[in-house]
């Protein structure tokens, strides 16, 4: 099955799931990465998967990227386009948490003394 046909299949799926037209424009893009890289989606190793993971610079775009390439795969195994599934070898990553980020004295007492009834007392 030629990328065209597997991407229309794809699409029609997710489309039918109600998944967002974002989710598939970067699962569409990570598709055709893939061709490119491995020749063919049956082709694909845990090496072109973290070729593409290890591309992002930070932590949590490489989280992002590994469990959008799980589910864009489970996809393709459902549908049956692929029979393999490289992204069971690929770890887990870690998100960081961000720091919180307090309000300075300043920022509060502005907040306290702009503030509209009933908040202000």
């Amino acid at each position: 099955m030629d990328l065209h046909h597997i991407e229309q299949r794809v699409a029609d799926r997710y489309n039918a799931s109600g998944y967002s037209w974002r989710v598939w424009e970067q699962h569409r893009a990570l598709l055709r990465r893939l061709d490119r890289l491995a020749g063919s989606l049956d082709a694909v190793t845990i090496e072109h998967l973290q070729q593409i993971v290890l591309a992002a610079n930070r932590t949590n775009s490489r989280a992002a990227y590994v469990e959008q390439l799980r589910s864009l795969w489970s996809t393709l195994l459902a549908l049956g386009v692929v029979s393999h599934d490289p992204t069971k070898d690929l770890p887990t990553i870690k998100r960081t948490k961000s720091l919180p980020r307090p309000l300075t004295d300043e920022q509060v007492r502005i907040l306290l003394t702009e503030a509209e009834q009933p908040y202000r007392d």
